[in-house]
């Protein structure tokens, strides 16, 4: 039962992380070519 609470709870952390990872690198990718950035 740990270790389903640990892996549910790793899982959830990893999804999270990647997620404002991706959100983070489109952010700096769109500073860096302001010309796409939507007005």
């Amino acid at each position: 039962m740990l270790f389903e609470m640990l892996a549910d709870y790793t899982l959830r952390y990893l999804a999270m992380s990647v997620a404002v990872g991706l959100q983070a690198y489109i952010a700096t990718s769109l500073d860096f070519w302001p010309e796409y950035k939507p007005t």
